[in-house]
């Protein structure tokens, strides 16, 4: 995959260890299918794990080193683009726009359904791509939450929205700080809980929001649990 959101990790490593490899340079040829362990004892595991192992080998023969080039070239112009006509900087290099997205959409998402590409946007390309494309820092923030009824429980569930905030190259120190006033002066919640919800439910001897006005308030406008 050339638009990569762990390439920085990848440069990274590259640049603090030796590991013998150059990624970039050559990529695994075959797959390697343990008999001794494959097929898992549970069937319904063994149709997840033979449709990722399908999907794995049916990407991998098809990228050439043309391809691989074709990609870093459009990834650099991407990159230009970005940061000239969408996240400029000012003349003091700081950024003069936020860009705002939607991470999660308090939808459910099993696992047991193998995500396709985003066909709807181009080949492959998702705007969770942008930050790591254009060099630019995001934060991830939950900021609140819906209920959905699980398939796989039978009974109604919460899952937390949450949303990326963008700003221009090398002002990460500026969006931490932006991102941490904005949390204190806003109201908005500063934490987040384990186990089913994410955010303090209102009314917690029936594990729902008792009307509309209480559903609203899951969206994080209540008091801080903690100071960040």
């Amino acid at each position: 995959m050339l638009l990569n959101p762990l390439r920085p990790f990848v440069l990274i490593s590259m640049n603090s260890m030796d590991t013998g490899c150059n990624p970039m340079v050559t990529k695994p040829k075959k797959i390697l299918y343990p008999l001794d362990f494959w097929p898992v004892g549970y069937a319904e595991s063994q149709t997840v794990f033979d449709s990722f192992v399908t999907k794995l080998d049916e990407w991998a023969p098809s990228m050439t080193v043309q391809m691989r080039e074709k990609g870093i070239e459009q990834l650099a112009v991407f990159k230009k683009w970005v940061q000239s006509d969408i996240l400029p900087v000012d003349e003091h290099g700081c950024s003069e726009k936020l860009l705002l997205l939607p991470w999660t959409f308090g939808q459910p998402d099993y696992r047991d359904l193998y995500c396709e590409r985003p066909t709807w946007i181009g080949k492959g390309f998702f705007w969770y791509y942008i930050s790591s494309c254009s060099q630019a820092p995001e934060m991830m923030l939950p900021i609140g939450q819906t209920r959905y009824k699980s398939r796989v429980t039978g009974t109604e569930e919460w899952l937390p929205v949450s949303i990326g905030v963008i700003a221009s190259k090398d002002n990460d120190i500026m969006l931490a700080e932006l991102i941490q006033e904005m949390y204190h002066s806003s109201g908005l919640n500063t934490s987040v809980m384990t186990g089913r919800t994410a955010f303090e439910m209102q009314d917690k001897a029936v594990g729902k929001a008792k009307d509309a006005s209480e559903e609203g308030r899951q969206l994080g406008l209540e008091k801080p649990l903690v100071d960040l």
